[in-house]
């Protein structure tokens, strides 16, 4: 998933990020690659924002449909609604 450069906000907090989305979905016995997508997705979340912030929710579960399909749109370089 690349991430044009203008986008980048902030790096601090990316690898947490990315370490928090792949365990999430680890430890909800999902596949490897399900847990790359959300792990890189929640990194790209991150350092689109200043000092580590989130707008969702912790407490929400991860649709996975709608990850694929947020995945694949930004992957084309189309912004998700």
């Amino acid at each position: 998933m690349a991430l044009p450069k203008d986008k980048v906000v902030d790096t601090n907090g990316a690898g947490d990020a990315f370490v928090g989305g792949f365990l999430s979905q680890y430890i909800q016995g999902q596949n490897i690659d399900i847990c790359i997508k959300c792990a890189t997705w929640a990194a790209a979340e991150i350092i689109q924002r200043s000092g580590c912030t989130f707008d969702g929710s912790p407490g929400e579960p991860v649709n996975h449909m709608k990850l694929e399909v947020v995945l694949a749109l930004t992957s084309a370089g189309r912004k998700p609604k």
